[in-house]
């Protein structure tokens, strides 16, 4: 279930405890604190289920909350695979057709060397290597600012 929370500009933490409990019962939160944007902190690991309820639930709240910016941490993902990166480039689709722009945030290194090797294709996903240039992203995008990476 993806509930919403108002918060200041810092991003939420998550206790391993609440990690355990969002991989367990797919949970998620989805966090609103600058309006008409999401974030979506992922946890743990995204299996076929787990993402088919995120995506529902995404969407619903994208369209109650009239949101025009999603962004989805992964920094908290176990791993990525080529399920999980499918998961997230179908979710950034279905949010795109709804009217909203999906950002995906947390890019380590290592994940982004499995994705290429993968040959995942994130070809309409924006990416950032943290949630904090995601919301600089967001920010000079609201702005007129044209940013440099896609």
């Amino acid at each position: 279930v993806i509930t919403r929370k108002k918060s200041g500009a810092r991003s939420p933490v998550v206790t391993n405890r609440r990690a355990k409990q969002c991989h367990s019962s797919a949970q998620c939160s989805c966090f609103t604190g600058v309006k008409s944007v999401l974030v979506v902190p992922l946890v743990g690991i995204v299996d076929d289920a787990r993402a088919a309820r995120i995506l529902e639930t995404l969407l619903e709240s994208v369209v109650n909350q009239q949101a025009r910016w999603v962004i989805v941490d992964v920094t908290g993902l176990a791993s990525m695979d080529e399920g999980a990166a499918n998961h997230l480039s179908q979710m950034a689709k279905a949010v795109k057709l709804i009217g909203a722009e999906c950002i995906l945030a947390g890019i380590s290194p290592g994940i982004a060397r499995t994705l290429i090797e993968l040959g995942v294709e994130l070809n309409e996903l924006r990416t950032t290597a943290s949630l904090a240039d995601a919301l600089t992203q967001v920010t000079n995008s609201r702005r007129g600012v044209h940013s440099a990476s896609k």
